[in-house]
């Protein structure tokens, strides 16, 4: 579905779940090299950093799921998310998209709807596998209310055009940066290094109430990946579990301003 290749863009310097210079996760009870080694992540998030990935083995070590980054910013895509989406669907993995936001600018509404529609436009149709993720590190120097502004719009385009949920991705320090009032409706994927690695003792979820992922570390080993990748905890059920059949494709929103399109309807019984 990609519409322009990452690497025919100029690409921008990646801060990601995988690739993050000057955000500190690990200022606390920071779990030793042999502790994470003991852990077994329920699932891994991965981008353009990961080539060359096994993904029948990694399937066979008993996980369902894994996170691959699509886009950032109002035009970047990464250029190993057809290949990673494909390989994923192959073997009926379950399969989160994630976009790294950009927010800038002083139209919040403005700036999160290029980049919802960044999104959007490349990951077309999601299946009843496939579900969304905003991926929210970068405060440039933003009020809580401007950030909290921009979270809830892009969550909530991409959640009216694809009839998916969203989860909201931060780290701990982040979402004291964020006013979350219009965004705790949705589901938290956490990522905090200083809690340690015990599953059962997962960091504050606050001012969620729970979170439904933790990402623990960025030096998991898993099987199927090269070399050190991020490491989550899963709590409850995976999107779309015991959900009626794929949704309608996410279509671009409107630019901020202007009205939304009514939905196309359905063609006639037998008609494509």
């Amino acid at each position: 579905m990609i519409t322009q290749a990452a690497s025919n863009l100029p690409k921008p310097r990646i801060h990601s779940p995988i690739d993050h210079p000057g955000i500190t996760y690990t200022d606390g009870d920071v779990s030793t090299d042999e502790e994470i080694a003991a852990t077994r992540p329920d699932f891994v998030d991965v981008s353009h950093h990961q080539n060359n990935i096994d993904w029948d083995a990694y399937k066979r070590s008993g996980r369902t799921a894994a996170i691959i980054k699509v886009t950032e910013g109002g035009d970047w895509v990464d250029d190993r998310f057809a290949e990673h989406r494909q390989a994923l669907a192959d073997r009926g993995l379950k399969c989160g998209f994630y976009h790294f936001a950009r927010p800038n600018g002083t139209d919040m509404a403005a700036d999160a709807t290029v980049e919802a529609n960044n999104f959007l436009s490349q990951v077309g149709t999601m299946s009843a596998n496939e579900f969304p993720v905003l991926d929210f590190e970068v405060s440039n120097k933003l009020t809580p209310q401007q950030l909290g502004q921009w979270a809830a719009k892009f969550m909530s385009i991409v959640e009216e055009r694809s009839g998916k949920t969203p989860w909201f991705y931060s780290y701990s320090a982040m979402v004291k940066k964020v006013d979350c009032s219009e965004i705790t409706k949705y589901p938290l994927w956490l990522a905090n290094y200083s809690s340690g690695s015990d599953k059962a003792k997962p960091p504050s979820a606050a001012p969620w109430n729970s979170m439904i992922a933790w990402q623990y570390t960025d030096k998991a080993s898993v099987d199927g990946i090269n070399g050190k990748v991020d490491g989550n905890y899963m709590y409850g059920a995976w999107p779309g579990e015991g959900t009626p059949p794929d949704q309608q494709p996410g279509q671009p929103a409107p630019p901020a301003g202007q009205p939304t399109p009514p939905s196309q309807p359905a063609p006639p019984a037998g008609q494509a």
